[in-house]
């Protein structure tokens, strides 16, 4: 995807299949959203104290360090 994203020409020129690199954020959406729709669909109802602070810094730090 880095590569892609400085220079497509290149990253073509090399091998590397351009639209289906450009498509992985939008798989990765896709499961994003399923799996909101199976908690919603566990918890049975989905409102504002469903998620706490702390919970959403633990998903921002899991999103930031990659751990």
């Amino acid at each position: 995807m880095k590569a892609v994203d400085q220079s497509y020409m290149v990253a073509s020129s090399v091998g590397i299949n351009e639209p289906a690199t450009g498509a992985c954020p939008c798989r990765g959406l896709f499961f994003v959203g399923l799996a909101g729709a199976a908690y919603a669909h566990y918890s049975e109802v989905l409102s504002y104290t469903s998620f706490n602070l702390m919970a959403t810094l633990w998903l921002f730090m899991y999103v930031l360090i990659g751990a």
